[in-house]
């Protein structure tokens, strides 16, 4: 017989949909006996061919089939997952397809949880092979992996994602972080929740950065880079939603142009990206505030139009007041039109 490595994965596959009863059921075997030989490279034949095979020699052979797997390293569940896909919706073998997820596909992810068994994982928990206290146990185990893992993983249990990051212990501030950023990904973010927690990390100090050494400087040049990244996702998830609480958006904005000749070029650039978004998404919603903008502008570009450090943030400036220019006209009064030309004509 011919073996099974002189075909690739698509021919054995097609062999054990088209040919179950000719060569198919020979190559499978034949697999299957070289997987337990330790032949490992037979997994990702069994695995693709499991959704193929005819539903009674699954019957037949599951125990066959279980023992084999079970004896591959304990790192390996691709083939058990695969397995769930025949096992799960049928009446026979539901019952002992459970007990498979509790005592073998949780006890091996718990051990080694790997990005793509999770990815694996997910989609099993989307085709409702996996369920209930499993999802619980492997989401817990699931940060190990990745930040982004474990938040795709716990957005598939029922609940606010949001409060099950902001209550996970992470091993530092800028992982909690990142996960609060993937929750807009996975989540039905309350934008309420988010900005209590923009108001609890990206708070303005009434005197600046005075008072502060270095490392203090750097922790809060730090949340208002944080609060930016944070703001601009829930603009990009919301935009019109967003007009309840427009008015403090526009707070937390405005105490940070207010810093803006003593933040770094990165944090300055983030608030600019932060205002393009907002006016991009939320057509007219500066214009009640340009009045308290304009200046603050005017003053950052007097100060550092020629410095080459701010060449890249100026030309952020330059498409905000020229998006201004645009749309202030009609709340502009006689003080604010004389500083936008004063921009405009900086910026020549």
């Amino acid at each position: 017989m011919q073996n099974r490595s002189s075909v690739s994965i698509e021919e054995f596959v097609t062999l054990i949909e088209k040919s179950f009863t000719n060569n198919g059921e020979r190559y499978l075997n034949a697999a299957i006996e070289n997987l337990r030989k330790g032949k490992l490279e037979n997994i990702e034949y069994i695995s693709a061919s499991l959704q193929y095979i005819p539903e009674d020699w699954i019957e037949k052979n599951i125990d066959k089939l279980i023992n084999t797997f079970k004896a591959l390293p304990e790192t390996t569940v691709d083939p058990f997952i695969a397995l769930l896909g025949r096992m799960i919706p049928s009446p026979h073998l539901r019952s002992e397809g459970q007990n498979i997820i509790k005592t073998i596909i949780v006890p091996r992810v718990v051990k080694s949880c790997s990005h793509e068994t999770l990815m694996k994982i997910a989609a099993a928990i989307d085709l409702e092979l996996i369920n209930g206290s499993a999802i619980s146990r492997i989401a817990d185990v699931s940060w190990k992996s990745s930040v982004e893992d474990g938040v795709l993983i716990n957005s598939k249990i029922k609940g606010d994602l949001w409060s099950k990051i902001e209550e996970h212990q992470f091993s530092n501030e800028n992982e909690k972080h990142q996960a609060l950023l993937c929750c807009f990904k996975y989540g039905n973010v309350e934008f309420d929740k988010v900005l209590n927690y923009i108001k609890k990390i990206g708070g303005v100090r009434e005197n600046g950065i005075n008072g502060l050494d270095l490392n203090e400087r750097i922790q809060y040049y730090e949340k208002i880079n944080q609060t930016h990244q944070l703001l601009q996702q829930l603009i990009l998830s919301f935009k019109l939603g967003l007009a309840p609480i427009s008015n403090q958006l526009l707070h937390i904005l405005l105490q940070h142009c207010a810093l803006i000749n003593q933040l770094p070029p990165v944090t300055i650039s983030l608030l600019f990206t932060t205002i393009i978004v907002l006016m991009d998404n939320i057509k007219g919603i500066l214009m009640t505030r340009i009045s308290l903008l304009l200046p603050l502008l005017l003053e950052f570009i007097k100060q550092n139009k020629l410095n080459e450090r701010y060449h890249s943030i100026i030309i952020q400036a330059k498409s905000i007041i020229q998006t201004l220019s645009l749309e202030s006209k009609p709340f502009l009064n006689k003080q604010d039109s004389e500083i936008m030309a004063e921009l405009q004509q900086l910026l020549i």
